[in-house]
């Protein structure tokens, strides 16, 4: 999934203005009012009209883009909110509200994941990470190999999880279940390959037989380092890196105070 956040690797990135206030600006933009009352009222089609007519011709102005990412992301289309958000990241001055963040990396079916996470032994944070990866939040996503869902589980992997006969694929779609699934695979990915992260997110997104074949390298085992450097498809060592950045930033917004001194050992 996703593509290009670049946000730095490093801590600094969460520098935060604290509660941004715009009302400044909103005040000489009428069709912006408009728009934030049609969603307060809960008419969201007319709020998804307006804000694409907005849309249209915001062109790159920082504080128009920033509020058309807050009224997608309230309508509840990441995939648009989050390319909003990305591009005021990219272009804001200075510290960054918050709320760039919390559109960046959204807390869905946070409730769901708590419990799962929990239940598997993994922090909802990387949870989180991992779909926001795979699937941006759309529960009805489907990729060209066939992977369904929320946590993009391929039918062969979901009848594994399942361990019955009557499993039907289209389940796959449904929000809790993707989640179960997504968060039960992970888990036991990790408990696979002895706890390290880089391990399991590699075989989450390329499967278990190919990070095997990485790891025969003695240097791959032993140096975490030289391992995601060496994984020879870039789309894997992309995905390692986006999700163990999400780790990191869904632990802040959650406030799970983790230590990332060494982000890609074990999961803390």
């Amino acid at each position: 999934g996703g593509d290009g956040d670049s946000m730095g690797a490093k801590p600094v990135i969460l520098e935060e203005s604290g509660g941004a206030d715009f009302s400044w600006w909103l005040a000489g933009r009428r069709q912006y009012r408009q728009t934030l009352r049609l969603l307060d009222i809960g008419l969201l089609d007319d709020a998804r009209k307006m804000a694409d007519r907005l849309r249209d011709r915001a062109g790159d102005d920082v504080m128009a883009l920033y509020h058309l990412a807050l009224f997608y992301h309230r309508l509840g289309l990441d995939p648009i909110a989050i390319g909003l958000a990305r591009r005021v990241n990219l272009m804001w001055m200075g510290p960054r509200p918050k709320a760039v963040y919390e559109i960046l990396y959204p807390k869905r079916y946070l409730h769901s994941v708590t419990k799962e996470a929990r239940d598997h032994g993994l922090p909802p944070a990387l949870v989180l990470a991992v779909m926001r990866q795979e699937s941006h939040f759309v529960a009805r996503a489907r990729s060209r190999a066939g992977a369904r869902g929320l946590m993009q589980i391929m039918p062969k992997t979901g009848h594994r999880l399942m361990g019955t006969r009557n499993f039907k694929v289209d389940t796959l779609y449904h929000p809790q279940t993707s989640i179960h699934y997504g968060t039960k695979f992970l888990a036991r990915l990790l408990d696979e390959f002895g706890g390290s992260l880089i391990q399991a997110l590699g075989a989450y997104n390329a499967g278990p037989q190919r990070m095997k074949g990485w790891l025969r390298s003695p240097r791959c085992r032993h140096d975490e380092d030289f391992l995601l450097e060496d994984i020879n498809l870039l789309e894997t060592r992309d995905y390692i890196k986006k999700v163990m950045e999400g780790y990191f930033i869904y632990s802040w917004l959650l406030g799970e105070n983790r230590n990332f001194d060494n982000i890609g050992g074990k999961v803390p």
